[in-house]
């Protein structure tokens, strides 16, 4: 992932890799927070290799949305399985 490039804004380019398991476990829990939901954060990073922490809160938000207070992990996963994702993977 790049940072964008505008004229006098930017003079270098930071490419960032996505959050691996631990960190993607760390994004949810935090995001989590509050939320009075049984999810497994450890199986939905598992299946989310590649996402950021904007496309796991993006992810979180649709499943609430959808679920509302019955959200799950089933519910969870099935929803970023049903996520657009980039050619490289990512979530868009």
């Amino acid at each position: 992932m790049c940072a964008a490039v505008r004229a006098g804004r930017f003079d270098r380019i930071l490419r960032l890799e996505p959050p691996d398991v631990a960190g993607r476990i760390a994004i949810l829990r935090r995001y989590l927070r509050g939320l009075d939901a049984e999810i497994d954060v450890e199986r939905v990073a598992r299946a989310t290799d590649g996402a950021t922490g904007a496309a796991l809160r993006e992810l979180l938000t649709r499943a609430v949305l959808e679920a509302g207070e019955h959200v799950s992990t089933a519910v969870v996963l099935r929803v970023a399985r049903d996520l657009p994702r980039s050619p490289t993977g990512q979530y868009l």
